[in-house]
């Protein structure tokens, strides 16, 4: 069985073509591409899980004028009508001897005027768990937006390990049905066994699903990529390279994260919150002042004024101030472990991405190495064939191992990539532009 030249020399330019793709391998007609700035501006703009954080930040920050109100005067009108089946007095009597007007119909306004003196600090610890919690959901909504960025650029990272293969599968099969073209010559001369156009047959099909697998996985990328996009049909994640690789990552002790953020911010929350169920048994002094008119069927409304103190002493509640400083000493308790479980959950994952980006580093320089060893000796293999001193079963096993290499190098590249985006992600400074960088540098 021999092969034609030309095929050999299809096949190790496919080796050594670099496994990139452009816009023709979109899977499916009409899938608009979406380079990754556009794609980053979009979902930071129309995610729906984000514009929710973004609601629920805004939420938080309605408490804390909540909260400061509370420390405030309110003042509050009323109005009434109230009809008496008897006659009765239409003001107090103010006066020994002098007996007050009489009617069946009387019209109230009532101004009142309330003022908190001393609580033993309880509306302010209110106050400072309002802002604790604002800050929660703003640290939350960071974090929100910093997974939408790593999610957005791993997909594309992912789109484009997927394009890699399919190059690689793509030229396989130009590669294959080359050479079953000229075996179907050689079998139909007598000059080769059916069988060799039969394993011909089987590795072109096993490729073919290989490609389809591979084109079915960029459509399930382009769906989610736009679900992250607040899109409602897919697109397809174009790679647009950029010319600069990014400068180191951060260091480990950076403690910016939004989940340690967050966290501490849980933390004081439930302190302040623990703080204020404590002193809600404590008595509370208020002041008042109110300005009461009153009127009969005649509507000549008579004015008078009262101002005093009130305290407030709560003297049994079933309980129910016990269960809530209990239930928030939990709360803090529970808070105080949720932040210790974040600062090791981003120093582990700080460390685990940066294990993860220093071996793929490696490794990817040694596959480069080898697979320019490969080269070389592929090109001086090449040359021994034509000149009928080796065999050509050797030499496409060489290429093969090329190609595999080759596979190696690309898949590794885009290893480095996610390392990266995990890493930032963890520490907390992953940016857009940053992530442009890292998913477009080369």
């Amino acid at each position: 069985m021999r092969i034609s030249s030309a095929a050999i020399t299809l096949l190790v330019a496919i080796c050594f073509q670099t496994a990139a793709s452009g816009s023709d391998l979109v899977p499916g007609v009409g899938v608009p591409a979406v380079g990754l700035d556009d794609a980053l501006t979009e979902a930071l703009d129309g995610n729906l899980g984000l514009q929710a954080a973004h609601y629920d930040r805004e939420r938080a920050h309605s408490r804390i004028g909540e909260a400061r109100a509370a420390l405030l005067p309110g003042l509050t009108a009323a109005a009434g009508y109230t009809r008496y089946s008897d006659p009765n007095t239409v003001v107090p009597i103010h006066e020994a001897g002098v007996f007050p007007p009489l009617d069946d119909d009387i019209f109230e306004g009532v101004l009142s005027l309330q003022m908190p003196v001393f609580d033993w600090g309880r509306r302010r610890a209110n106050l400072m768990a309002a802002r604790a919690g604002a800050d929660a959901a703003t640290a939350d909504l960071d974090k929100a937006r910093q997974t939408t960025i790593a999610t957005v650029s791993g997909l594309f990272i992912q789109a484009r390990r997927l394009e890699d293969n399919l190059e690689l599968v793509r030229g396989r099969i130009a590669a294959l049905e080359t050479r079953r073209k000229e075996i179907a010559d050689l079998v139909g001369a007598g000059r080769a066994a059916p069988g060799d156009l039969s394993l011909l047959e089987s590795s072109l099909d096993g490729m073919r699903a290989d490609g389809l697998a591979l084109e079915s996985a960029l459509r399930e990328v382009g769906w989610s990529l736009a679900g992250w996009m607040g899109r409602e049909t897919p697109v397809y994640p174009k790679r647009a390279p950029r010319p600069t690789m990014p400068g180191p990552p951060a260091e480990l002790e950076d403690t910016t994260s939004p989940a340690i953020r967050e966290a501490e911010a849980w933390l004081r929350r439930n302190r302040a919150s623990a703080e204020a169920a404590k002193r809600a048994a404590m008595p509370e002094l208020s002041a008042f002042a109110t300005l009461r008119s009153r009127a009969g069927d005649e509507l000549d409304f008579t004015e008078e004024w009262a101002v005093g103190f009130a305290v407030k002493v709560p003297l049994y509640t079933g309980g129910g101030l016990r269960s809530a400083s209990q239930g928030a000493r939990a709360a803090q308790l529970a808070a105080d472990r949720r932040l210790a479980a974040a600062r090791q959950d981003v120093l582990i994952g700080m460390e685990v991405a940066t294990q993860r980006l220093q071996a793929a580093e490696d490794q990817l320089r040694l596959v480069r190495r080898s697979a320019a060893a490969k080269a070389d000796a592929v090109a001086a293999q090449t040359e021994l064939h034509e000149a009928g001193r080796l065999p050509l079963s050797t030499l496409l096993t060489e290429e093969y191992e090329l190609l595999a290499l080759k596979s190696r190098s690309a898949a590794l590249r885009n290893d480095v990539r996610l390392a990266r985006i995990e890493f930032h992600r963890t520490a907390g400074t992953l940016t857009r532009q940053l992530a442009l960088d890292l998913v477009e540098g080369e």
